[in-house]
């Protein structure tokens, strides 16, 4: 009797451990994102007489709000869903810097909703792999013309967590979004295509 109580009882320990590593994951949290980006476009003009296809962009430093939801599926295995915000506007170009086109290109209003399978190599460090829908708007202006057009995409990348301890944690991410094209009537028909590759550094809260 003693003998099949410890068993029952060892069998509840093991089955409470399954997810362990998993489970130090799962939860709702919330993050912030700074890093480096570096974000180009394909850009062209054309008119009756001749069309123009050129590639612009810069570099930004971007600052995005993260919220997540992550599901322990085994004791390694974790499945993502969550929401990124950018809290600043990402430039392609200025009048300062593109004068051989005359046009300040911005996105604004950026988010993306991402799916991020992944796997805990421990108790404390967990990588991943992301795929996102994007949406945006995209502001054209030249010098005497200005456009919005909204646009969506989908994004692909890949990162890691680190638990700094049961609540706090650090994120690494590389990650690149395409958004489809959009076309505008400046001075001249205009189309848009953007493309954002972004390396990001984070802290965050699991609740």
């Amino acid at each position: 009797m003693i003998s099949r109580n410890l068993t029952a009882v060892l069998a509840l320990a093991a089955s409470a451990n399954v997810f362990a590593q998993a489970d130090n994951f799962s939860g709702f949290s919330v993050g912030l994102n700074t890093g480096f980006s570096s974000n180009t476009a394909l850009y062209d003009s054309n008119t009756s007489s001749a069309s123009t296809s050129n590639e612009i962009g810069r570099r930004n430093t971007p600052f995005n709000l993260n919220t997540s939801y992550t599901f322990a599926l085994s004791q390694n295995g974790t499945f993502g869903v969550g929401i990124n915000y950018d809290l600043t506007n990402t430039k392609f170009s200025d009048k300062s810097t593109s004068d051989a086109y005359n046009l300040t290109s911005t996105l604004k209003n950026h988010y993306s909703v991402n799916f991020e399978p992944g796997y805990a190599f421990n108790d404390s460090t967990l990588g991943y792999f992301k795929v996102s829908y994007e949406s945006a708007k995209i502001s054209l202006q030249n010098t005497t013309t200005s456009a919005s057009k909204s646009t969506t995409g989908y994004g692909y990348g890949f990162g890691a967590k680190y638990l700094l301890d049961k609540n706090l944690y650090m994120n690494l991410e590389i990650y690149q979004a395409t958004l489809n094209k959009v076309t505008a009537t400046l001075t001249t028909s205009t189309s848009f295509t953007p493309k954002i590759l972004t390396g990001t550094i984070g802290v965050g809260y699991k609740f």
